[in-house]
């Protein structure tokens, strides 16, 4: 089987599933079981995937199927232009919360001393691109958890 068949089988089995993203997520998760960008992925459709690949993709797509998160399932999700480990135990970054980030960093000046601080009951990244981005401010990240590794 190869790459294309992979991935049209993925996709029908997630669309019939009612996951609205079952392109996307089939393509990303047949890009992290070969371990290669999904960009590779598409532009060679003809490429063979080997049967334990085909097994392991086929139980990713179970756990898609079953409505766990794409990023738990590869354990991995860019926010802020960066990577970061996530699991069960940590919040999933959300695409509006860049937005959010982006607009507190557009109506905050560089050069004032601001501060954040960021509470919350399970770990997160939100902290991240003002500490990153901002030279004078600072910011606090602070969470009550017991298995959140990071």
């Amino acid at each position: 089987m190869n790459y294309l068949q992979t991935l049209n089988f993925g996709s029908h089995k997630l669309k019939s599933n009612n996951i609205k993203t079952h392109i996307l997520d089939s393509e990303l998760l047949l890009s992290h079981i070969i371990n290669k960008p999904r960009e590779y992925v598409l532009l060679n459709f003809q490429a063979k995937i080997t049967k334990n690949n085909f097994r392991e993709y086929n139980n990713l797509l179970l756990r898609r199927k079953q409505g766990e998160p794409i990023a738990y399932i590869t354990k991995k999700k860019e926010f802020w232009k960066s990577n970061f480990f996530v699991n069960k135990d940590v919040l999933i970054p959300r695409p509006e919360t860049e937005i959010i980030v982006e607009q507190v960093l557009n109506e905050t000046s560089i050069s004032t001393n601001k501060r954040l601080l960021e509470g919350q009951n399970q770990e997160s990244v939100v902290h991240f691109p003002f500490s990153f981005n901002t030279l004078r401010s600072s910011s606090w990240d602070t969470w009550i958890m017991d298995r959140a590794v990071y």
